[in-house]
């Protein structure tokens, strides 16, 4: 067995005989990739990755007939441009969004937000789970949102707050019902702390150097206090670094990489250390060094 490998990382095997002496050339035998590590939450807008069939974020997959479950352009406000997740089914096909796994699903503390719209009219999505990952057809629906049409600027966002799932379940699901052809298109995915606290919006960086950035935002509500994460683009949320106990609606991060692009991300702490959900992320590209 190999041990002390990295999670959600390609590895590639290369074996060579030892006779003695004689030692002979490493052949390529095969490569796997390793699995995700379960988060306690996330935030997917499908945005600064690569798109086209075959295309998913990192720790999202897909099952069901259709090929037809990928990350697009054309994304739109009131979803976040560029890119989005475009699901298609035939009259006669299957499409399953199997999103990262979580760590909480039998804790009944978050929630799921997503903005969606469909091509045409009366069509819905599904959100749910498998009893079985490796079969489809133990697929168990948890809520149906209804949703509206035809155009990007119609997209709404759903929430939905989940009870605790059964033991074992540590991803939710998205699909279209099947029997008739039907094209959704989804942008910023989230899986977050059930808060009533309300999280910051129009995030903005100025004075940004090659090694800092001055952050602001303005307030959802009538919070004082926030907590600011960030780390490179794309990174997981939980895995950045983090900045309590923020008392101003701007804030100064120093010790930045040079000429690197970074996510920030921010929420509100309200009474009782009860957090918003974080904010979309915000890109910030650091100045290359002056050049000697």
């Amino acid at each position: 067995d190999v041990t002390n490998l990295d999670a959600n990382t390609n590895y590639y095997v290369y074996v060579r005989s030892i006779c003695g002496a004689d030692i002979g050339t490493w052949v390529l035998v095969g490569s796997f990739k390793t699995l995700c590590v379960q988060i306690s939450d996330f935030y997917q807008n499908f945005d600064s990755l690569p798109t086209g069939v075959g295309n998913l974020p990192d720790c999202w997959s897909k099952a069901g007939t259709s090929a037809n479950v990928y990350t697009t352009t054309g994304g739109a406000s009131p979803g976040t441009p560029p890119n989005r997740l475009y699901m298609n089914i035939s009259a006669t096909t299957t499409a399953y969004a199997i999103m990262p796994p979580l760590s909480n699903l039998q804790a009944a503390t978050h929630r799921l937000r997503l903005k969606a719209y469909a091509t045409v009219a009366n069509k819905t999505l599904n959100v749910g789970y498998f009893t079985d990952p490796a079969d489809v057809a133990t697929f168990v629906s948890l809520q149906t949102f209804n949703l509206p049409s035809t155009a990007a600027s119609s997209a709404q966002e759903f929430t939905y707050i989940p009870d605790a799932l059964p033991a074992g379940v540590n991803q939710l699901v998205l699909t279209i019902p099947s029997g008739s052809a039907t094209t959704i298109y989804i942008d910023d995915v989230k899986w977050e702390f059930n808060s009533p606290c309300v999280d910051p919006t129009q995030l903005t960086a100025n004075q940004i150097t090659n090694s800092s950035a001055q952050l602001g935002w303005v307030n959802g509500g009538s919070e004082t206090v926030w907590e600011v994460q960030y780390g490179l683009t794309n990174f997981q949320l939980g895995t950045g670094t983090i900045v309590q106990n923020v008392t101003t609606n701007t804030n100064v991060v120093n010790g930045l990489i040079s000429n690197t692009n970074y996510h920030f991300y921010v929420r509100a702490i309200c009474i009782g250390d009860d957090p918003s959900s974080c904010s979309a992320p915000f890109d910030v590209n650091t100045q290359c060094d002056d050049q000697k």
